[in-house]
């Protein structure tokens, strides 16, 4: 049993001093994915940071879920974020629900009448930068969320959509660098946000209105480069997220 308070101080004191750790020591290693799940939650307890949306998706054959602590909604104009050297962008496809929906009373097929589809950013800074870690080390440094940027789009969609996003594309200072044109990388989708309920009915949690679930990457990790960089991802049939993450020159 690894030793979840020690290992939720250790990656809060890394995202708090803008750290990178080489792992965590043995005796706070995460053995499991509950053990795992347990370091997030404590983590977000030893920073004082509250559940703003979740992450679901794969690290090798582990699916996870993730609490993400900071969650900006943002309009077409843009939004500036300033984050350390090593960041990462991510482009997702993601949902924001629109009402409070208790535990008890939520279901993946009812999500078209609860939720609105979102393109997303995530941004990402991990505590372990390039370090080869466990796949549970991994899942636990929920903290490596450092913030998202969400703009939901309303108007009907079916869980279909989820599945096979319309092209997708992200351009880096007007400059196309991913595209992604095929069916969700994460698929099947539904095995993932069935994964999602079981936790948050287990937690015996509410999913406020507001509250965003976002899916995995739909083009990679995208590096963002000394200095920063303007970021505008598109979701066809959805909509456009512009913003600017500026970072430290080398």
């Amino acid at each position: 049993m690894s030793d979840v308070v020690a290992a939720a101080a250790e990656l809060a004191r890394a995202r708090r001093e803008g750290i990178t750790l080489p792992g965590l020591p043995d005796a706070m290693k995460p053995a499991t994915l509950q053990e795992a799940e347990e370091v997030q939650i404590a983590t977000l307890a030893e920073t004082g940071e509250t559940i703003g949306g979740w992450k679901v998706g794969r690290n090798g054959p582990h699916l996870f879920t993730a609490p993400m602590p900071v969650i900006v909604a943002s309009g077409d104009d843009g939004t500036t974020v300033t984050l350390p050297a090593g960041a990462g962008v991510e482009l997702e496809i993601a949902l924001v629900f629109r009402q409070t929906v208790p535990a008890s009373d939520f279901t993946v097929p009812g999500l078209p009448e609860s939720a609105d589809l979102a393109v997303l950013f995530e941004l990402c800074v991990s505590r372990f930068g390039t370090a080869q870690v466990t796949p549970f080390e991994r899942i636990a440094d929920c903290a490596s969320n450092h913030s998202a940027l969400v703009r939901a789009f309303p108007r009907s969609w079916t869980l279909a959509e989820l599945e096979r996003p319309g092209d997708t594309r992200l351009l880096q200072d007007g400059v196309e660098i991913a595209h992604h044109a095929r069916r969700h990388p994460s698929m099947p989708l539904t095995e993932l946000l069935e994964g999602w309920a079981a936790r948050i009915r287990h937690e015996d949690r509410t999913i406020w209105g507001g509250e965003v679930v976002t899916l995995g990457s739909l083009v990679g990790m995208i590096p963002v480069p000394a200095g920063g960089a303007e970021y505008v991802g598109t979701i066809a049939g959805l909509g456009t997220l512009r913003c600017r993450v500026t970072t430290p020159r080398a």
